[in-house]
């Protein structure tokens, strides 16, 4: 199967008939994309018709990004392997246990002190070298 990697207008893009009937609480996504971007491409058939992806449409959609990434794939939205590409993205993925959860919380907080430590080692030591005591 060919693939391409494509940035297409958000305005171009369908959704025809989803698995999901409801794609859920998207405020926490919105705010993912809108701060870092979508990082993870959608999958669309060769008529920009969403294979997976539709709850990632729906948070660009509310954060109002215009160009998405997407993964074109030369099928029909409607073949088999479109479907299977649909149970594999939504079945074979394994959610973070709490200790997963709690663990990166941490690494996020160690991360955001030391950053924070070093932004302010970066201004004593500017001062220092304002007023000669480097």
């Amino acid at each position: 199967m060919r693939r391409e990697y494509v940035e297409v207008d958000i305005d171009e893009v369908t959704l025809k008939e989803p698995i999901r009937k409801d794609v859920g609480e998207v405020s926490m996504l919105t705010r993912s994309v809108s701060k870092v971007g979508l990082l993870t491409p959608i999958l669309i058939d060769r008529n920009n018709i969403v294979i997976t992806g539709a709850r990632r449409l729906a948070a660009c959609r509310q954060a109002g990004i215009r160009q998405l990434p997407a993964m074109r794939l030369d099928i029909e939205y409607d073949s088999l392997t479109a479907l299977d590409i649909q149970v594999d993205m939504n079945l074979c993925r394994q959610p973070l246990t709490s200790e997963e959860v709690e663990r990166l919380i941490g690494k996020k907080r160690l991360t955001a002190s030391r950053q924070s430590a070093a932004a302010q080692g970066g201004v004593l030591s500017r001062i220092r070298q304002l007023f000669g005591n480097d």
